[in-house]
């Protein structure tokens, strides 16, 4: 990458449009130059430029929307355009980027734009070429990608970091890490540690975590699992063979249930048939009006025709009459309403012609009214202006009056300035130089503080060799106790050794703890033993008594259902007894409700109820006879039996019901006995197998010899045991101590080594403080006799603490007397334009008002005579007042007349009116009677077809429409009830007779509620234990899902965490720093390497050497003698720090050629020697192909650099830029 050519507007102090060709000859020939320039006039601000049109941004700051530290003060817009070179796909092409900012409307002190960026392609075109872009976010990316450096590697690459390797040089052990890794950008790599070491232990936690929840999951054997699945089968299969049979029993019951509904519908719809024959009976007189009203209604309609005719010649005949009578009236109110229209006519024409001479002449008033009113505005006018204009005059002399005085305020204050500033000619510059001794006075002010910090360095190292001299001491004297203590220690080892042996003699500690274990085991299988033998006989005892039980409810049971059958059968034959009463007392009742019909049955006629041509029982013989009271006594008293016995019954049934359940629980407790018989027999012979012989589970006082037997070997073995490991727990304790001696002597070996390696270092570190602080005395030297130097040309013989501050004080005084000149000169100029504006002004003001004053004098005499002649016209009476009088006479009038020719023609249209509505109706009348005629013909004729004697009979025949509509409904419900109830019986005896051929039980409803009862009870105990065992199995099943999941998660947790895991055994550190370490150790083995290749090219005499982060020169001049860093003088410093920077830069771009460097640091502070090394050095780099520039303001660069671009200040805080390939516009 090679920069070509740098345009740029309004950055920093650099205020306008600036071009820096850089393929200008003198520059690309020469291939190196400077850029000179006092401390801040703005030579940075020529790579804020570059940066800036690449990437958008400064090394030193940063733009946005809302903050641009960059622009130039006082402007309103910035950019900057960079013409560039890079090698793509191996074709050389240029490139312009550029980056603008601007605030609203380009007018300083509004607010900012969002800046903007732009790449273009210079060369021409081929195809695929995609490199053009715009946007803050996208040129950066694009640029980086043509050139192969993002910001971060420009900055290393093209602005060497020269002065960072030499503060990398000058740093502490401790410190050397930070610097490198901000300068190598090596921070990713404790980022990396850190993140392995992290995801490790979070992968390592979620693994342990899952661990511990899996111990947790309890799982049974395969066998066990499928025993239970088997066991909840069979339950649930005998679960539903019980449901299935109980729902065969319901069944039944409906079926029975359903039968005896049926039979009761059936009596219940012939009850409702006989019911309805005597309820129609009892309507027959009813019926027979409606009969008569049906033939009635033919004949209606030709009845209401013939008295709506009748009534409408009534109604016209009234009509007529009226009008006759009106019509003489109406006739004479037309002959007096045309006599008073046309008087009215007459009076408003003669009122007219009068009107017209009256118009005429207010038309010429109100003429003249208007005539004076412009008149009376235009003197008012010319009085107004008049009064204007002398106001003006007045007002413009007091103000030149004040001008006068005010010029000649500022004459004089401009004077005085001036000759104050004359005093102090030199305190202009000190706004460019302020800076520069502020930097000198940080530089020495620093320089201070290192060398108090050095002398306390050299106190505290003197003090650590005192006290590393003392630890040594120390540490001799603890060395040679701790070895005296080890072999007191190691004799009374011995000693418990033979203690032991001889107490217990070829006894080893296991065979004692496999006896105590032998011992215990068969004491707490003697106390099972005696526990399961108690548990059995308590077991056999329960066993024989549920087994009483169960006997005697079988008993209890047999006699209580031999009971029920007794009390069912009883029942019935009280039900049949009741069934007959009850028909008998019904039949009863038929028979006399019936007796008034049978009266009217005849021999040989039908029934009007069956149709039947036999009546046997129309006389009453061979009726059945019946007493109502005794039926009813009869009835109430099989009711009360039949109450009692239901009574009865429910009580055996639930002694029954509660029998069979009691009966369950206790075959339930033989089974659950049983089971506990087996369980405990299993226990018996699993715990009796430790014995060779075994007392049976009845034996119970051979258990309990048993049991006190085997616990008096144990305690004896455990006695045994105890006194062996006290004993062995002495020699251990000896042991330990004698480990702990040992551990200790090392421990003091260990200190004596430490302490004599502390002691050298300490002596080594006191004497590089001492030579660090005469460095740095030398240093502060120097800065103070330069600063002198420097103040003493504004008059300051010494530099001390306040020299600083008096010279701002001199800098803001002579900054605020040049402001208050540059005002006062400005007002004094704006005062002496506004005097001679207003002079001129004064002469033009006089005549004005003379001219206007003629002009009053004309309006005043025109407005005179424009009101004597309206005088002599009209008077002083006003038109419009009298114009409006005129106007409401003739409204008046007209509207006399208006309304007389209305009522006139009113009158006519009335008159003719009635005259039409006479001839009208006599016509209607004559039409009426020939229809009324027709009328009464065909009621006659509609009144003989119904079959009326008369209009009298036809009258008392016809029924309203609400009685009709009654009579109506109440034939069509018998009717209708008729058929539904036949239907209804038909019905029904269909369906019983459906019913019985398919009967599915013989026995009565009682024995299956009975059944039923006891198959709900069984299959709730079986549903209970099914449910119960179901819901082990589920818990199994959850838990075997469980652990199946959890060590597959585990498995691929920890096939997950195995990169984690070797990355943290690797790389991984909780701070970063393992390898931090290791790539920084990498990074500057490297970076020396590329180093040295560097400084071959600059020089033969000298290679850098590394040792971990200390840097060493070997001189090749001197038999290959080594020096460290920190103790180079100026030039060999440099020297190393520039080769380390050329180093950094060709590895962050070794896979594209930079040819255009810039050095920005590191010239100020070195001393003409190394300065005199430094420009030999950075010359020869232009033997390389690249273009070097060295900024710096060190006048000595001057004489050998020859080419230089030099930034020079203008004052007021700007600057400007001339040299070779630059150009300025304002």
């Amino acid at each position: 990458m090679r920069i070509l050519k740098l345009q740029f507007e309004n950055i920093n102090s650099l205020r306008g449009k600036f071009e820096v060709d850089f393929t200008d000859p003198a520059l690309s020939e020469r291939g190196i130059f400077a850029i000179l320039g006092t401390t801040g006039s703005g030579k940075t601000t020529i790579l804020d430029a570059i940066t800036l049109a690449l990437y958008g941004k400064t090394p030193r700051l940063e733009i946005s929307g809302t903050a641009n530290e960059l622009m130039t003060r006082g402007t309103g817009f910035c950019w900057s355009e960079v013409l560039f070179e890079a090698t793509v796909n191996g074709r050389a092409l240029e490139f312009r980027s550029a980056w603008d900012q601007a605030r609203a409307h380009r007018k300083a002190g509004r607010n900012l734009q969002g800046p903007g960026m732009h790449l273009y392609q210079v060369s021409p075109k081929q195809p695929g070429d995609d490199w053009e872009a715009q946007g803050v976010r996208v040129v950066p990316k694009k640029v980086a990608e043509i050139t192969g450096l993002d910001f971060e590697r420009f900055n290393r690459t093209c602005l060497l970091a020269q002065g960072q390797f030499a503060a990398f040089l000058d740093a502490a052990p401790d410190d050397r890490a930070a610097i490198l890794e901000q300068i190598t950008g090596t921070a990713i790599y404790c980022q990396l540690s850190k993140a392995a070491h992290e995801n490790h232990k979070e992968t390592t936690d979620r693994i342990k975590a899952m661990k511990n929840e899996l111990q947790g999951v309890e799982i049974i054997t395969p066998d066990q699992f499928a025993a239970q699945e088997q066991k909840v089968g069979a339950l649930l299969a005998d679960l539903e063979a019980g449901e299935k049979e109980r729902r065969t029993i319901r069944q039944h019951i409906d079926w029975l249930n359903n039968l005896n509904g049926l039979h009761q519908r059936r009596e219940q719809q012939v009850t409702a048939q006989q019911g309805l024959a005597a309820e129609r009976l009892a309507h027959a007189e009813d019926l027979q009006r409606l009969a008569a009203g049906r033939r009635a209604e033919t004949a209606r309609e030709a009845l209401t025709q013939r008295d709506g005719l009748a009534g409408q010649r009534r109604e016209t005949e009234a009509r007529l009459q009226a009008a006759r009578d009106q019509l003489p009236q109406a006739q004479a109110r037309v002959a007096a309403a045309r006599a008073g229209l046309v008087q009215a006519e007459e009076a408003l024409a003669s009122f007219q012609g009068k009107a017209e001479g009256e118009r005429r002449l207010i038309r010429e008033a109100r003429g003249k009214d208007q005539q004076i009113t412009g008149l009376a505005e235009q003197e008012a006018a010319a009085l107004q202006a008049r009064d204007a204009l002398a106001g003006q005059a007045t007002d413009l002399e007091k103000a030149l009056a004040a001008l006068t005085r005010d010029i000649a305020g500022l004459e004089a204050r401009r004077d005085a300035l001036a000759q104050e500033m004359a005093k102090a000619p030199l305190d202009g510059n000190l706004g460019a130089d302020l800076k520069r001794f502020g930097d000198l006075d940080g530089h020495l002010q620093a320089n201070l503080a290192k060398e108090g910090e050095a002398a306390k360095q050299v106190a505290v190292h003197r003090q650590a060799v005192l006290e590393a001299d003392k630890a040594q001491a120390a540490a001799d004297l603890a060395f040679r106790k701790a070895e005296k203590k080890l072999q007191a220690r190691e004799a009374e080892r011995e000693g418990a050794k033979a203690s032991l042996e001889m107490a217990f003699p070829g006894v080893t500690l296991a065979a004692l703890q496999r006896a105590l274990v032998t011992t215990e085991k068969q004491r707490a299988a003697a106390e099972n033993l005696v526990e399961a033998g108690a548990a059995w006989r308590d077991l056999a005892a329960e066993e024989r008594q549920t087994k009483t039980q169960v006997e005697r409810r079988t008993r209890e049971i047999e006699a209580a259902g031999k009971a029920l059958e007794q009390l069912e059968a009883q029942r019935g034959q009280i039900e049949e007894r009741i069934t007959a009463i009850t028909e008998e007392m019904a039949l009863s009742k038929e028979i006399k409700d019936l007796e008034e019909r049978r009266a009217e049955l005849e021999e040989g006629k039908p029934c009007p109820l069956c149709g039947s041509l036999e009546h046997p029982f129309v006389a009453g013989k061979g009726l059945p006879q019946a007493d109502a009271g005794s039926n009813e006594a009869r009835l109430k008293k099989e009711k009360a039996s039949l109450k009692k016995a239901d009574a009865a019954l429910k009580k055996a049934r639930d002694t029954v019901s509660q029998l069979t359940s009691e009966q369950a629980a206790d075959e339930r407790s033989l089974a659950t006995q049983a089971r506990s018989r087996t369980t405990l027999t299993r226990k018996w012979e699993k715990v009796s197998r430790v014995f060779t012989a075994c007392p049976a589970p009845e034996e119970e006082k051979k258990l309990a010899a048993l049991a006190k037997a085997v616990g008096k070997a144990a305690e004896k073995a455990q006695e045994e045991l105890a006194a062996f490991q006290t004993a062995r727990t002495a020699l251990e304790a000896v042991e330990v101590g004698v480990q702990e001696a040992r551990t200790a002597l090392q421990a003091c070996r260990n200190a004596l080594t430490a302490a004599q390696g502390e002691l050298n270092q300490a002596r080594a570190l006191e004497k590089t403080a001492v030579q660090h602080q005469a460095d740095l005395a030398a240093q502060t030297a120097v800065l103070q006799s330069r600063l002198v130097g420097e103040v003493l040309t504004y008059g300051l013989s010494d530099y001390g603490a306040e020299t600083l501050e008096i010279l701002r004080k001199r800098w803001a005084a002579w900054q605020k007397r040049q402001k208050e000149l540059e005002e006062t000169s400005r007002k004094e100029q704006k005062a002496r334009g506004e005097l001679e504006v207003g002079t001129a002004k004064k002469d033009g003001l006089g005549s004005q008002l003379e001219e206007q004053k003629g002009k009053v004098g004309q309006a005043q005499a025109a407005l005179a005579a424009a009101r004597a002649e309206r005088t002599a016209l009209f008077g002083d009476r006003i038109p419009d007042v009298e114009e409006r009088r005129l106007e409401t006479a003739l409204a008046d009038l007209q509207k006399k007349e208006g309304t007389a020719r209305a009522a006139a023609h009113e009158a006519e249209v009335r008159a003719k009116g009635l005259q039409s509505t006479v001839e009208t109706l006599s016509e209607s009348m004559a039409d009426l009677g020939r229809k009324l005629e027709q009328a009464g013909n065909a009621l006659a004729a509609a009144i003989a077809a119904a079959g009326f004697a008369g209009e009298a009979d036809l009258q008392a025949a016809l029924l309203a429409v609400p009685e009709f509509q009654r009579l109506a409904d109440l034939e069509k419900g018998f009717d209708t009830r008729a058929t539904q109830l036949a239907a209804g019986i038909a019905m029904l005896d269909r369906q019983i007779q459906e019913k019985e051929a398919a009967r599915p039980t013989t026995r009565s409803p009682g024995e299956l509620a009975q059944e039923e009862a006891r198959l709900a009870e069984a299959g709730a105990g079986r549903r209970q234990a099914w449910e119960a065992e179901l819901q082990i199995l589920t818990r199994f099943k959850a838990d075997r899902q469980k652990n199946q999941e959890l060590q597959e998660r585990i498995l691929q947790a920890e096939k997950d965490g195995f990169p984690w895991s070797l990355l943290d055994k690797l790389i991984g550190h909780s701070e970063g720093a393992k390898f931090q370490k290791f790539a920084q150790g990498l990074t500057f083995a490297r970076l020396v390497d590329q180093a040295n290749v560097q400084l071959k090219k600059l020089t033969d005499r000298y290679s850098l050497a590394n040792d971990g982060l200390e840097l060493q020169i070997v001189d090749h001049y001197i038999a290959n003698l080594r020096a460290s860093a920190r103790n180079l003088s100026g030039g060999e410093k440099f020297l190393a720090s520039l080769a380390l920077a050329l180093g950094l830069a060709s590895m962050v771009g070794r896979k594209y050629r930079v040819d255009t460097l810039f050095i920005d640091e590191g010239f100020g502070a070195l001393d003409p020697e190394a300065l005199e090394t430094a420009i030999a050095v950075l010359c020869s780099l232009q033997q390389q192909g690249k273009l070097i520039g060295v900024i710096s303001h060190v006048k000595a660069l001057e004489a050998r650099l020859p080419v230089r671009i030099e930034v020079q200040r203008l004052g007021a805080g700007f600057s400007t830029i001339s040299g070779p390939g630059c150009s300025h516009q304002r």
